[in-house]
């Protein structure tokens, strides 16, 4: 059995299939480019097993910022 392959998940993922590891690396490239940690470092980091909470993620560079539906505007006051 494949272990977390676009294979073995049973979605029809083709264009993981056909992206392969070619694709994760461009987005390691530019997680490596815009947070300015090194590349082993965000390949560990951003292993299919490890997970983060938000916060993590902040902390880390990968995201600028979390938005909870408190900080969007009602739909009453976006068009006021």
């Amino acid at each position: 059995m494949d272990a977390g392959t676009a294979a073995s998940t049973g979605f029809p993922t083709p264009e993981f299939s056909t992206l392969g590891t070619g694709c994760l690396q461009v987005v390691h490239r530019f997680y490596e480019r815009f947070t300015g940690l090194p590349l082993d470092r965000i390949e560990e980091e951003t292993d299919r097993d490890n997970f983060m909470n938000p916060k993590q993620a902040m902390e880390l560079g990968l995201i600028d910022d979390v938005i909870v539906s408190a900080d969007l505007p009602t739909l009453a006051t976006a068009h006021a």
